[in-house]
């Protein structure tokens, strides 16, 4: 008696689970939509200096997206960028792209650029230029206001708008 009890509470359990896993997952996205994400970067590469202090870094920035609401368009989104830095007296100029993967293995592809002071804030845009699964045919870009934390690390801030066909 006690394991049919437990099957059953055990397979209640399963299914509770399951219903609500596929209520998070299951939100179609809107057709169109603008907000605010923050994101943490790693970033892994080999730097060439071409100059004193002047240097050109290539390699990857690697990171995770979290949208501000807490649910929705990019949260919790991994992102890969190959990316190139010229980097001249802590003026750096970055320029990239970037395959951004969602939890159900759909995919945003874009590019990007941003520039400015490695102590202050760089500055720069992203724009969408396709997408998989439920970002097929996705439009759209935002800006990005980044701050470097080390040599190799940085956290940013993006406004994103996008639309869907």
């Amino acid at each position: 008696m006690k394991s049919g009890v437990a099957a059953i509470a055990a397979s209640f359990t399963l299914a509770t689970i399951v219903v609500l896993t596929s209520v998070g997952t299951a939100q179609e996205l809107p057709k169109a939509g603008t907000g605010t994400i923050h994101s943490g970067w790693k970033g892994t590469g080999t730097v060439t200096e071409v100059a004193d202090k002047h240097v050109y870094w290539v390699g990857t920035w690697s990171a995770v997206s979290f949208n501000d609401e807490g649910r929705g368009f990019l949260h919790r989104m991994a992102w890969t960028c190959p990316a190139v830095s010229d980097i001249n007296n802590s003026l750096a100029s970055m320029r990239g792209l970037c395959v951004l993967t969602d939890a159900q293995g759909d995919k945003i592809h874009g590019s990007w650029f941003n520039a400015g002071s490695l102590d202050k804030e760089l500055v720069g845009r992203f724009e969408m230029t396709t997408g998989t699964g439920k970002y097929a045919g996705i439009k759209g870009g935002w800006e990005i206001a980044c701050s470097v934390i080390t040599v190799d690390s940085a956290s940013c801030r993006q406004k994103y708008t996008y639309r869907l066909p």
